[in-house]
């Protein structure tokens, strides 16, 4: 299975909150296949969190969604898969003038559905991009 790794705390978001569009400034052809046949891919959540990284994107949640609360940066799950979503769309960076929530300005984003939590994390160091993990480990935390 493909993985996508997020920075915390937007991956606990996306798997645990209302963050249903990833922003990216990039779309690429293993994005389209996923759409295509309707295939999850794995949403892993980065090993750190740098400086003030955590409070500028509570603030933008906020932003986005008054009423989600972000646990503390303390009680966020680093270094891991936390669980799965599928992209079911792709706006275009302009599309962000519609006012859609989550959708960031010159980015592009993708709508995610189906976003589910495993029963518990799978450690893993993760990498840029989209990178792969075996499926039957990832269907054994399942």
């Amino acid at each position: 299975m493909l993985v996508l790794t997020l920075k915390q705390p937007y991956a606990w978001m996306v798997i645990h909150g209302s963050k249903d569009i990833e922003n990216r400034t990039w779309v690429n052809a293993l994005l389209w296949d996923l759409i295509e046949r309707q295939e999850p891919f794995a949403v892993h959540a980065g090993v750190s969190i740098r400086g003030d990284y955590y409070d500028k994107a509570c603030a933008y949640a906020r932003s986005q969604d008054p009423a989600l609360r972000v646990p503390p940066k303390d009680d966020l799950v680093l270094g891991a898969i936390l669980g799965t979503a599928i992209p079911a769309e792709i706006f275009h960076p302009d599309d962000w003038l519609l006012g859609r929530r989550w959708h960031m300005r010159d980015h592009y984003g993708w709508r995610l559905r189906d976003r589910t939590a495993l029963p518990a994390p799978i450690p893993a160091k993760g990498k840029q991009g989209f990178w792969s993990i075996d499926d039957v480990l990832l269907g054994r935390a399942a």
